[in-house]
């Protein structure tokens, strides 16, 4: 990987942002408790090219634009 990414494995609770270079290996959504057409939440399993896994989640607040699939 270029100088400028993290492997999932170097992510450490300290630091706020980090840049990964990741592929999305699972996606699924939660869908609205309240009948809502946009998701919940957004669930991943993300995974950089060493084969280190994390989960990764985007809130409601952040799918509103998002396509329900």
């Amino acid at each position: 990987m270029a100088g400028a990414y993290q492997y999932v494995f170097a992510i450490i609770i300290e630091k706020e942002n980090w840049t990964i270079k990741v592929k999305v290996i699972r996606l699924w959504y939660f869908p609205s408790f309240s009948g809502s057409k946009a998701p919940f939440s957004l669930e991943m399993v993300l995974m950089d090219e060493e084969g280190g896994k994390v989960r990764a989640s985007v809130g409601k607040t952040l799918t509103y634009n998002l396509k329900v699939f």
